[in-house]
């Protein structure tokens, strides 16, 4: 008999939930096809979870105890702020949650990319340029030579807009794009592999593995 698991997102806004949903599954799915101990089906999409404050998460996560096995919180971060940022978007959750209604600590995980998600959207030119109608990112439009440049961008925002309005071609027609129509398409064909070579997200991966082994689902090394 299948183990059903199921994902929740609490994320900083709209595009963030467009782009994190297909891919937080795929990751989930990833760890369980290679160390899952047992046959276990990830509920798809992840459930989107309201709530903006910690008081408002924790009520949330209380409520949906029983309904949603692991809660991944979204945190945007630089890399000098990474530890104040986990502790009041994550670490503060872990208790008000164990302390309101004894949800463990474990089923929490923190996704906390450097700057701004956007920077895992980049990380995969060619899952931008078929988002976009292309086989793979143009060779004669340069962007990055390494996945982890994305992670070091000033406004990576800004940097995704402008991928994606070269790529469509209206900033030949002077106007300018959002990527955020993007989004979901990006996140359902990127590259783990690419992901994980950040930083920010390789942690992520290892974290939610962990949140995964604590439910039993893994094999012990």
């Amino acid at each position: 008999m299948s183990r059903y698991v199921v994902l929740g997102l609490f994320a900083e806004g709209p595009s963030d939930f467009g782009f994190l949903l297909g891919l937080l599954a795929r990751e989930a799915f990833a760890v369980i096809a290679r160390e899952g101990t047992q046959a276990v089906i990830i509920g798809e999409p992840v459930v989107s979870l309201d709530g903006r404050s910690v008081e408002d998460r924790t009520r949330v996560a209380c409520a949906l105890a029983d309904n949603v096995d692991v809660f991944i919180v979204h945190g945007d971060s630089s890399r000098t702020a990474r530890a104040a940022v986990e502790r009041l978007v994550v670490a503060d959750l872990r208790h008000r949650a164990q302390a309101t209604c004894g949800l463990a600590g474990a089923r929490f995980v923190g996704l906390l990319p450097s700057r701004e998600m956007e920077a895992w959207a980049l990380a995969d030119p060619d899952a931008l340029a078929q988002a976009c109608g292309y086989v793979a990112w143009p060779a004669s439009i340069e962007l990055f030579r390494e996945p982890t440049e994305a992670e070091r961008l000033a406004d990576p925002k800004q940097a995704l807009d402008t991928a994606i309005g070269t790529l469509v071609g209206t900033r030949r027609r002077g106007r300018s794009i959002s990527a955020a129509a993007y989004l979901d398409r990006i996140g359902e064909t990127a590259s783990l592999e690419r992901l994980r070579r950040l930083d920010s997200y390789a942690r992520f991966a290892s974290d939610l593995r962990a949140a995964l082994d604590h439910l039993g689902l893994l094999r012990r090394t």
